[in-house]
């Protein structure tokens, strides 16, 4: 996908986009996740149930590359949100079609 240099993604969002507001991932999913989906946002630290360290992402907009994985993160993504609605209560905004 060829980028025009004049118009940057904060003005024309991508084809596929999601919203996610917070929820623990295991360090090395998140940088994966986040190399994919290109996520903005703060890390925190915070202490899980068993007490190992995890990271807590949270971000307003993700952004997914056309080149993303999609069978892998299709996967991960509904993997995660499964854990995350059985252990913290997770909250989704908003998914674009293909995430439904």
């Amino acid at each position: 996908m060829a980028v025009d240099p004049c118009v940057s993604p904060r003005q024309a969002p991508p084809p596929t986009w999601v919203f996610v507001r917070s929820g623990l991932l295991d360090e090395r999913e998140c940088l994966r996740l986040r190399d994919l989906l290109d996520l903005e946002g703060e890390a925190e630290e915070a202490r899980t149930r068993a007490g190992e360290d995890r990271k807590v992402r949270r971000s307003t907009v993700a952004w997914v590359p056309e080149t993303a994985d999609w069978e892998w993160l299709d996967r991960r993504l509904a993997e995660f949100l499964a854990m995350a609605v059985r252990e913290t209560g997770f909250v989704i905004d908003g998914f674009e079609e293909r995430f439904q």
